[in-house]
């Protein structure tokens, strides 16, 4: 910073006054010591260059406030934009075309396979999709709730159920908790299941081994039977002999002389 007037420059360093002095000032018929007058001197020029060399000035900082070229070295994510990526972006009328279209691909379920969960009542599974009426080729991919256990039908919210058939026109068979790619045909008015043939449900059926058909202990001849421990034969025989914590009933023959006769043998 330039100034208008000459710095008052004092180079004696002079010898700074003790502290008391400091602290009380001058005194009526002091009569300072010349260094202390060159430590004062010194100092307050010193402090004035000081001042002076590290100011700026009025232009200078007129330029730093007109600088728009960052100079503080602002991030984006001092600026709340930490996650944006530094790509051109589309304008409204741009954006507002493409959304258009974006929505119409989006909605496409025929050219889209729709993941949809669908919910067994018996072997008619349903799936909560309105719809004005069912497009040729509509494609959905089915998470079913329930194993099948004959001919299938899925019913779409608006619309009577359709058969599931394989391609060859054969039922198929769906097991819970899986995922099943099936299509519309208007011709034939059913959904036909893609990519697996009919052998291939057959094998997976018969593979699992977490009763499918939900049979019961009744079913095998086992109505009766708790689901407990069962002890073995040998268990229950040296139960039924332990005549130390049983009372056995016997009869005893012979006269004064008393003999019976324990079967099984006793335990001891």
């Amino acid at each position: 910073m330039e100034l208008n007037t000459e710095l008052p420059e004092w180079n004696a360093q002079g010898v700074k006054p003790p502290q008391s002095k400091l602290d009380a000032g001058w005194q009526e018929g002091d009569k300072p010591p010349a260094q202390w007058h060159n430590w004062f001197f010194h100092q307050t020029y010193e402090s004035l260059k000081e001042i002076v060399e590290k100011s700026i000035s009025a232009e200078q900082l007129d330029t730093h406030i007109t600088d728009t070229t960052n100079p503080h070295a602002v991030t984006k994510a001092q600026v709340g934009l930490s996650n944006v990526d530094n790509v051109k972006q589309a304008s409204k009328a741009e954006y507002d075309a493409f959304y258009d279209q974006f929505a119409d691909h989006v909605n496409d379920i025929v050219s889209h396979t729709l993941f949809i969960d669908a919910t067994a009542n018996g072997n008619e599974y349903s799936v909560h999709l309105p719809m004005p009426s069912l497009p040729d080729g509509l494609s959905l991919a089915l998470k079913v709730d329930a194993d099948s256990t004959g001919a299938v039908t899925l019913k779409l919210t608006n619309e009577p159920a359709k058969p599931i058939k394989n391609g060859n026109g054969t039922d198929v068979i769906l097991s819970a908790g899986g995922v099943y790619p099936v299509r519309f045909s208007a011709v034939d008015d059913v959904f036909y299941l893609q990519g697996e043939n009919a052998a291939e449900q057959v094998k997976r059926h018969a593979d699992k081994t977490d009763n499918p058909h939900g049979v019961t202990k009744a079913q095998v001849g086992l109505g009766n039977v708790t689901n407990v421990r069962q002890a073995s034969e040998v268990e229950f025989n040296n139960h039924v002999s332990d005549y130390v914590n049983h009372t056995p009933y016997a009869s005893a023959t012979g006269t004064n002389n008393y003999a019976v006769t324990l079967n099984p043998a006793p335990v001891r």
